[in-house]
């Protein structure tokens, strides 16, 4: 009999491999056995938006950084990992987060790491796809590398182990921008959002190879006669420079408050798209946006289209879309339940 339970554990344990190598989020770890070093994750606080194509969670994180190749902290107090559960079933998620310390060659410097979710290993943990920029040159070799990040939580503390494949020897390209879809005929404003520069400071490095990531920390406000509403925390529009490209342009947002019928309302910005020469001067984006407001349902499948304006020394956000967008707003929605805004 034990012999036979062994057997039945031993074929259970078979078919849950199978079907996990079968998945199309599975993600073979063997071939990254070379651990580079461990971050060690504090989540301090989470906001959330619960939208009518997607859940966002977006979760500030703090902690440090330990291994062979760097040892460090993370050193702002408005990274973020976001993560958006979609309706369809999707789940994406996107860490960003700068690091400072030193190296095995006890060289001073930061790592950025933008870390994406890219499927999930036998155990389901989450297995990423990190962009690394440093301004290290004696770790200029890890951006361009094979490497994956795992994350394990044991008793309550998040860890991601990043690992590399040493035999891919082929480089790794550098994160490329997002060109915004520029084909339709953005003539409808939707809204104008007032960026207040600052939050939790400007900050940034230039990296090895002609790279850079600029960190400018913001809060904003909206005031129109749609949505008023203010930002919920501080927040971070994230510059990304590669030789030879437009800068890229990500920044991630929410804001709380009401619509013209005094509904309380929340909105998830993400904002993401380029700034040619990086000079502020021609800023073009796709932005997402997610709300929680039913009759602002329309806005989160609607072709949106970003751009941006310093007017007497202020900044400018100014969102459009085009004409009969906002016809999705079907009577459905007017009928549902009046949005009911989560404390943060």
């Amino acid at each position: 009999m034990q012999l036979r339970a062994t057997f039945i554990c031993a074929f259970i344990a078979l078919i849950s491999l199978v079907s996990a190598k079968h998945n199309k989020n599975y993600i073979e770890t063997n071939k990254y056995n070379k651990e580079l070093f461990k971050v060690h994750l504090i989540e301090t606080r989470k906001h959330t938006v619960k939208g009518n194509t997607c859940d966002v969670e977006m979760i500030f994180i703090e902690g440090t950084i330990a291994g062979e190749y760097f040892n460090g902290d993370l050193i702002y107090k408005d990274s973020t990992n976001v993560i958006k559960k979609w309706k369809d079933g999707r789940i994406e998620a996107n860490a960003r987060f700068f690091v400072n310390g030193t190296d095995n060659m006890n060289n001073e410097g930061h790592l950025h790491f933008e870390d994406i979710l890219a499927g999930f290993d036998k155990k389901g943990n989450p297995v990423t796809r990190p962009n690394i920029f440093t301004d290290i040159e004696n770790l200029a070799w890890i951006p361009k590398a094979d490497v994956i990040g795992i994350q394990e939580v044991k008793k309550g503390k998040k860890t991601i182990t990043y690992k590399w494949n040493p035999k891919n020897t082929t480089p790794k390209p550098y994160r490329p921008p997002q060109f915004p879809d520029e084909t339709h005929d953005y003539t409808v404003p939707v809204l104008t959002i007032d960026v207040i520069p600052g939050g939790l400071g400007f900050d940034g490095f230039y990296g090895v190879e002609g790279t850079g990531v600029g960190k400018l920390g913001f809060t904003c406000k909206v005031n129109t006669e749609e949505f008023q509403g203010e930002s919920v925390d501080y927040f971070v529009d994230t510059r990304y420079d590669v030789m030879g490209q437009a800068q890229g342009v990500s920044a991630r947002y929410i804001i709380k408050g009401t619509d013209k019928y005094g509904t309380p309302m929340k909105i998830y910005v993400e904002n993401n798209g380029v700034d040619d020469n990086g000079d502020n001067m021609n800023v073009r984006t796709e932005p997402i946006i997610i709300t929680d407001n039913p009759k602002w349902a329309w806005i989160e499948t609607a072709p949106l289209h970003g751009t941006h304006a310093m007017i007497d020394g202020f900044s400018f956000i100014y969102f459009w879309t085009v004409e009969g967008a906002n016809q999705n707003n079907s009577h459905s929605h007017e009928s549902s339940s009046e949005s009911e805004s989560e404390s943060d």
